[in-house]
């Protein structure tokens, strides 16, 4: 009963996300990304990438936990996996200023919640599961379902996934983009 043009949508927090890819013009595909998901080793594995790509010579920026970084330049974050806006204003910043690799910590939370409607992601990269976040998931199926989301060809081209963690066949079982195993 409002006088204003409406657009129904059937996920608010999807079309939020897609809307602001838009409106950063799409920083993301101007950028290879990483995503690091799993239960614990995220920061870990996003700062490691970053070393090794620059090591490779490439200007790299860094999303995560610990805030964001474009280079050596650090951007306070508040969030793991920052919301929809938040996120593509970074990107859009760090594309400015001649990223081109984007190390970056994926939570289930921002699984969850469509932060990541519309990326696509060069690789990603599982490293564990374990109990974490059972108050928004309600089980550890649901969180680990969540986490296995992420690995789906819509949002991946490659797949890299540590062997040692007893969930990972399951999710080598149910992708279909190459990938690759890792663990001691």
């Amino acid at each position: 009963d409002i006088n204003a043009a409406q657009v129904v949508v059937r996920n608010a927090r999807e079309a939020m996300a897609l809307m602001a890819g838009t409106f950063y013009g799409h920083a993301d595909r101007e950028m290879k990304l990483l995503g690091v998901t799993g239960t614990k080793g995220k920061t870990t594995t996003s700062y490691l990438v970053k070393a090794i790509m620059e090591h490779a010579g490439l200007k790299c920026g860094l999303i995560g936990t610990t805030g964001n970084m474009i280079g050596d330049q650090f951007l306070k974050s508040d969030l793991t996996t920052p919301d929809p806006i938040d996120l593509h204003r970074t990107l859009r910043l760090m594309a400015d200023k001649g990223v081109k690799a984007v190390s970056m910590e994926v939570s289930a939370h921002a699984i969850a919640m469509h932060r990541l409607a519309g990326m696509r992601f060069e690789t990603g990269c599982y490293t564990n599961l374990s109990q974490d976040h059972l108050d928004y998931f309600g089980t550890m199926e649901k969180y680990f379902e969540c986490k296995k989301s992420f690995f789906r060809h819509e949002w991946i081209n490659n797949a890299a996934i540590n062997a040692d963690d007893e969930t990972s066949a399951k999710i080598l079982r149910g992708i279909d983009v190459p990938r690759t195993t890792y663990g001691i």
